[in-house]
């Protein structure tokens, strides 16, 4: 039964987001950087000798400006989460809890794209705040999708102490869709292919100014004005500035997931990551595996990654990249990386279902969540 928001207060340290104007910042440097270095470097923009030195200086401190500002707003700031006189407050902000509804999500970060716990969506029309609970393993179908934007993070055990509080005075969240409780596995972010993926829109722009350049080129020299040569500039920093953009909004955007794996009573079920269609379904006594260490890029840090094979002959390896998790070191290390990859919340999960928790000698470590040293 739901009981009515009450006069109890109930908090807990929290790392609190930064808003979003905190990057407004950064984002201004970056585009100052962009233009003063390009028209310090552009031979058709016409400049005194010596502004082009001031330019590249300037160009240069606004990109270190860039770097100091974002990492002040990435990082966040140490607040509380707290349940006050049936108000919801996050630092400054806050939602009363009448009339409010509770969504559940997967808590992901961009370009890594792999779940890191479970984010509380509270929605009371006008305000909502969204609280993610780290490395918290939700244990139920999702009632929202998957989000990256968040106001406050707790720990895992906080976030279910959190969460139980919240369940107790809010309506429980919808039913989601069948087949929505299945991990996501995605490519791998150190794989070539993700790799490219994020970085085509800036290929993109590289190849428009390669084969755009020399036009502008030949334009300014048969047009020897001021204006053509500060045309041909603003074309220039325009084609870099969209090009930045649509890197920056392509990382931001959440790719479809490679797979989905659902793992019940015994079994191991592999959909298709947006078809949902059924790949493969085998008993996980019946899939084999492989335990193998690797290293992501030139990391000294060695990760665990499993290698399945099912009863169809389809191969599948899948690794954790968080230093939390090994295998024993004996276990034989692997030259390349997985293809893909899980979050640490699905990691457990997935170690669970193929039983390789144990302490027999040719097992994995007890606890994957002991640190181990590659040395």
């Amino acid at each position: 039964m739901v009981r009515a928001p009450g006069p109890s207060s109930r908090a807990w340290k929290a790392n609190l987001a930064s808003p979003r104007s905190a990057y407004a910042a950064p984002a201004a440097l970056m585009v100052t950087a962009m233009v003063a270095i390009s028209a310090s470097q552009a031979s058709a923009v016409p400049l005194p000798g010596w502004a082009r030195p001031l330019l590249l200086g300037a160009g240069i401190a606004a990109v270190l400006g860039c770097w100091v500002t974002w990492a002040r707003a990435a990082t966040g700031r140490s607040g509380r989460v707290a349940i006050e006189g049936g108000r919801l407050v996050v630092g400054e902000h806050e939602v009363p809890l009448r009339g409010a509804r509770l969504r559940l999500a997967s808590w992901q970060i961009p370009h890594v794209w792999l779940n890191q716990g479970t984010v509380a969506l509270v929605d009371q029309g006008r305000a909502a705040l969204a609280i993610a609970g780290r490395d918290h393993a939700l244990g139920e179908a999702p009632s929202a999708s998957p989000t990256y934007r968040i106001d406050a993070t707790l720990e895992a055990g906080d976030f279910a102490d959190f969460l139980r509080e919240l369940r107790s005075m809010l309506p429980p969240p919808p039913a989601a869709a069948p087949g929505a409780a299945a991990m996501e596995i995605m490519l791998h972010p150190s794989t070539a292919r993700a790799g490219l993926r994020s970085m085509m829109p800036w290929l993109q722009t590289i190849a428009a100014m390669c084969v755009l350049g020399p036009v502008l080129g030949i334009y300014s020299q048969r047009v020897p004005s001021p204006f053509a040569s500060g045309a041909v500039a603003v074309v220039l920093v325009a084609m870099v500035a969209t090009g930045l953009y649509r890197t920056v909004r392509a990382a931001t955007r959440r790719p479809p997931p490679s797979f989905r794996m659902t793992l019940a009573d015994g079994w191991i079920t592999l959909l298709g990551g947006t078809t949902g269609a059924v790949l493969e379904r085998d008993p996980a006594s019946e899939v084999r595996r492989e335990r193998k260490l690797y290293s992501a890029g030139r990391a000294a840090i060695r990760f665990p990654m499993v290698k399945l094979r099912f009863r169809s002959g389809r191969t599948l390896s899948i690794g954790a990249l968080d230093d939390r998790f090994g295998w024993p070191l004996k276990v034989r290390r692997s030259w390349w990386t997985p293809r893909y990859a899980v979050g640490g919340p699905d990691w457990e999960a997935l170690v669970d279902a193929l039983q390789l928790r144990s302490d027999t000698p040719d097992a994995p470590i007890s606890s994957v969540w002991q640190r181990h040293s590659p040395y």
